[in-house]
C-alpha cells in the first residue's frame, strides 16, 4: 500500500484576491472583504483524479479542513491523521504537517506558493537527512543567513546599526515620520549648494588650490541663501503636511546642511586622493558621537527632537574631522576666484541636475505618503527605508569610493576599462545580493527581535524593498561609469526619463495603499537598470553578456 500525504491550506488565496498582502493572520478581514475560499476545491479536483485507485491508498493528512475532511468526503477508506491543528491555519500549521508526514511516497500540497515551496523542499529533504535536521534547518534560517554574512562577506554590527535600534525602541513611528519629511528639503539643499563640483573636481586631473578654494566659498554663498528661502518657507512645508511642529523643527534641521557646507570642499579632496581610510574614520566618529548624543536626548523625553539634534552634531563633527585630515595638506584662504568654477560649470551643472532628481527619486515616496497619509505612516516607512538603505549604500558606498577615481584614469585604455567595470560589477554583485536578499528574508525576525512589535508595519515594505536595494549598487556602477568617462548627459537624462516615469507610477498607484506604492516603486526601479545598461555603458561599449560572464 502506498501512502499518499494530504495538506490543504483552507485559506491560501484569500488576501491576495482582495488586494491584502497574504492571508496569514487577516483571513476574517479578507472574507469581509469578498474573499471566497478555492483551495478546498482545487484540492478536492486533483484528489479525485485518485479515486480509481483509492483502496491501494493510506491517506496520510491533517485534521479538519486541512485534509481529513476532504479525505473522508471523497471516501477514501484508510485514513490516517498525523496532525492536529488548532484553530484557525497558519504557516507553521503547514510546516508541522509536512514535517508529520515522513515516509509518505507522495506529497499532494493545496495552499501559497512560498508555504508550498518550504513544505515540498522539507518534505524532499527526507530522502537525504533525519527529520530533525531537516526541520531545524528549516526553522532556524534567520540564524544561518546571519552567521553566513558574518564569517563569509565580514558583516558586522555598525554603530549606525545599534543607534538606529536603540533610538527605534525609545522614539515613536510618529517622531521618524515628522522628522523623514523634512528629508527630502535638506537633501535638495545639499544637492544645490555642492552643485555636482565634488564630482567636477574628482574629473580634474590635477586640481589646484584655487580650485578647491572656488568651490569653498561657492558652496558657503549659495547654502547660506538658500537656509534663508528654507527658513521663510517653514510655515508652507508645515501646511502641506498638516502639521504645525515642523515650522519650528525644520527651521533647525535645515542648518545642517549650511553647516555641511564648509566641509565640501574638504571632502572633495580626500575624495579625490582617494583618503578612504580617512573618511572611514571620519564617518565613523560623527556617528558614534552624534549617535551618543542622540540616544541621551531621546531618553530624556525630547522626542523628534533627538533625531534632529543627532543630525546637526553628526555634520558639524564630521567637519571638524575633515579639518583635521586636510589642513596641513589644503585649507580655504580669502582669495575668492570664481573662475574655475566656469570651467567646471557645464559638467557641474549636469551633476547638479541629476543629482537632484536623484534625491527626488529616493524620497519621493516620503513627500507623497506624508501628505496623504498619518505621520505614522511615515515613521513606518521612512524605518524600512532607513534599513534597507543601510545595508545597500554600505556595499554602494565601499564601491563608489573607489570606482569614479579609477575609472578616471583609465579612460585612455579601452580595454583596460573594460576589464576593470566588469570586475567591479561582479564584486558588487558578490556583495549586494547574499545581503539584501538574505535581509529581506529574515526581514519580520529581524525587525521583532531588535526594534519590536510596535514597527511590525514597516516589515512587508521593507521585504519588497531590499529587493530593489540589491539592484540599486549596479545603478550606482553605471553613474559613476558615465561620470568617469565625463558623460553627464546620459547620467543626467537617465536619470530625469527615470524620474518622470516613476513620480507618475506612484501618483496612480498611491490610491490603492502605501504598500502597492512601494511595489510599483521597486519593480520600476529593477526594470530601469536595463536602460541603464543599454545608456550607461556606451562611454566603453561594453554588452551585458560580456559583464555576466
Amino acid at each position: 500500500m502506498k501512502h499518499l500525504g494530504l495538506i490543504v491550506n483552507p485559506i491560501a488565496g484569500m488576501g491576495g484576491s482582495v488586494g491584502l498582502k497574504g492571508t496569514d493572520g487577516v483571513a476574517a478581514e479578507a472574507a469581509r472583504l469578498g474573499a471566497v475560499r478555492h483551495s478546498g476545491d482545487r484540492a478536492q479536483k486533483a484528489l479525485s483524479e485518485l479515486l480509481p485507485i483509492k483502496d491501494d491508498l493510506c491517506v496520510l493528512c491533517a485534521s479538519g479542513e486541512m485534509g481529513e475532511a476532504l479525505a473522508r468526503k471523497l471516501g477514501f477508506p484508510n485514513v490516517q491523521v498525523v496532525y492536529r491543528s488548532e484553530g484557525e491555519t497558519t504557516a507553521d500549521d503547514t510546516i508541522h504537517a509536512a514535517r508529520a508526514m515522513e515516509g509518505a511516497d507522495l506529497l499532494l500540497f493545496a495552499g501559497g506558493l512560498l508555504t508550498g515551496f518550504s513544505s515540498l523542499f522539507l518534505f524532499l529533504s527526507y530522502n537525504y537527512m533525519g527529520a530533525g535536521i531537516a526541520s531545524t534547518i528549516l526553522f532556524v534560517y534567520p540564524v544561518m543567513v546571519a552567521v553566513i554574512m558574518a564569517v563569509c562577506f565580514h558583516e558586522k554590527v555598525t554603530p549606525a546599526t545599534i543607534f538606529s535600534i536603540v533610538l527605534a525602541k525609545q522614539l515613536t513611528p510618529g517622531d521618524y515620520g515628522i522628522v523623514g519629511v523634512l528629508t527630502i528639503f535638506s537633501l535638495i539643499a545639499g544637492n544645490l549648494q555642492s552643485s555636482g563640483f565634488t564630482q567636477g573636481l574628482t574629473n580634474i586631473k590635477h586640481p589646484t588650490s584655487n580650485d578647491y578654494n572656488a568651490v569653498f566659498w561657492f558652496n558657503v554663498i549659495v547654502s547660506a541663501v538658500i537656509y534663508v528661502i528654507l527658513f521663510f518657507c517653514a510655515p508652507l512645508i508645515a501646511w502641506y503636511f498638516h502639521s504645525p511642529v515642523l515650522t519650528t523643527l525644520s527651521r533647525f534641521v535645515f542648518l545642517g546642511f549650511f553647516i555641511s557646507a564648509f566641509g565640501i570642499a574638504h571632502n572633495a579632496y580626500m575624495f579625490k586622493n582617494i583618503m578612504a581610510r580617512e573618511r572611514t574614520i571620519t564617518g565613523f566618529v560623527s556617528l558614534v558621537l552624534s549617535g551618543l548624543c542622540g540616544i541621551t536626548l531621546a531618553c530624556n523625553g525630547m522626542a523628534y527632537w533627538s533625531l534632529a539634534w543627532q543630525s546637526i552634531l553628526f555634520v558639524l563633527i564630521q567637519n571638524i574631522c575633515r579639518y583635521y585630515y586636510t589642513y596641513d595638506k589644503w585649507h580655504p584662504s580669502l582669495h575668492i576666484d570664481f573662475s574655475p568654477i566656469r570651467k567646471m560649470f557645464s559638467f557641474s551643472v549636469k551633476i547638479l541636475i541629476t543629482s537632484i532628481i536623484n534625491t527626488i527619486n529616493s524620497n519621493v515616496l516620503t513627500f507623497i505618503i506624508g501628505h496623504k497619509f498619518p505621520m505614522a505612516a511615515v515613521g513606518n516607512f521612512t524605518q524600512a527605508n532607513k534599513w534597507n538603505t543601510m545595508a545597500y549604500s554600505t556595499i554602494s558606498g565601499t564601491i563608489e569610493q573607489v570606482a569614479q577615481p579609477v575609472l578616471a584614469q583609465i579612460t585612455d585604455d579601452n580595454e583596460r576599462e573594460k576589464r576593470m567595470f566588469r570586475k567591479l560589477m561582479r564584486f558588487t554583485a558578490f556583495f549586494s545580493f547574499p545581503a539584501l536578499f538574505g535581509l529581506s528574508l529574515v526581514s519580520q525576525e529581524f525587525i521583532l527581535l531588535t526594534i519590536g512589535e510596535k514597527w511590525a508595519e514597516c516589515i512587508p515594505m521593507l521585504q519588497v524593498l531590499c529587493i530593489g536595494g540589491a539592484f540599486f549598487a549596479f545603478n550606482t556602477m553605471y553613474q559613476q561609469l558615465a561620470i568617469s568617462s565625463g558623460r553627464s548627459d546620459i547620467y543626467m537624462w537617465c536619470n530625469i526619463v527615470q524620474i518622470i516615469l516613476q513620480i507618475a507610477l506612484i501618483l496612480v498607484s498611491c490610491n490603492y495603499g502605501i504598500f502597492t506604492m512601494v511595489i510599483a516603486y521597486t519593480v520600476f526601479s529593477i526594470l530601469w537598470l536595463g536602460v541603464w545598461q543599454w545608456q550607461g555603458s556606451i562611454p566603453i561599449g561594453i554588452r551585458m553578456v560580456a559583464i555576466s560572464f
